[in-house]
């Protein structure tokens, strides 16, 4: 399972019987904290402390309303964060898994086609019940620079439910992006991806073959 499969797999898992489950680029937290998560990420990367974060939060926190009005209300808030913050030099690198769209994109046209661009996703779903009572064994994977889908959260949560019993590996690709995808830097700060790492596909295979990790898989750094 990729991406939105890290939600999916798991309640799937759940309502019949498997013998594994991996999760590529998945996340442990709700859709909603995963676009709060990424934007702070996106002041991390882009080297600004806890007090820019925190400027960065409120233009978070004016998304989150218009996403959970379902695209009805909201929009005012986020202009008014928008005048306040956008000659300052990290709004521009403010990006977000969601955010970017609701910045970028005329009021008219997010409500007529945001309603359609998430229908159905439920924006606090809240995935740890679920794993909390999974006992199937897990290989997790991610990008240790994946901006759309920031792993730091998820793996906390991860590395909490193995101390339970919950038979959970985790690999981390530090240079990686969303996708599991290295990538170069363009002149604009745009990112190329240019191939998966390697040892990616091995470790899944020995996983999915041999339900453990025992290889050389690049530079993953593996918990178990």
């Amino acid at each position: 399972a990729g991406s939105q499969g890290g939600w999916v797999a798991p309640l799937a898992a759940r309502i019949e019987p498997v013998d594994f489950l991996v999760v590529g680029f998945g996340l442990a937290v709700s859709p909603l904290d995963e676009d709060r998560e990424a934007i702070a990420f996106d002041m991390e990367r882009s080297g600004f402390g806890p007090e820019i974060k925190a400027k960065a939060m409120r233009v978070a926190d004016a998304a989150a309303g218009i996403l959970l009005s379902d695209f009805t209300e909201g929009y005012e808030a986020l202009e008014r964060v928008r005048r306040e913050y956008s000659a300052e030099p990290w709004f521009k690198h403010v990006r977000g898994n969601v955010t970017w769209y609701l910045l970028a994109t005329p009021v008219d046209e997010i409500r007529r086609e945001g309603p359609r661009l998430l229908a159905g996703i439920p924006m606090q779903y809240d995935p740890l019940p679920v794993l909390e009572n999974l006992s199937v064994p897990q290989l997790w994977i991610f990008g240790g620079q994946d901006r759309d889908a920031p792993p730091g959260e998820t793996l906390r949560r991860l590395s909490r439910l193995k101390t339970t019993g919950r038979p959970i590996t985790t690999a981390v690709y530090p240079l990686a992006d969303h996708g599991i995808y290295e990538y170069e830097t363009r002149p604009d700060g745009e990112r190329v991806s240019t191939r998966n790492p390697e040892g990616y596909f091995q470790m899944m295979r020995d996983y999915i073959v041999h339900g453990r990790l025992d290889g050389d898989y690049g530079a993953a750094r593996i918990s178990d």
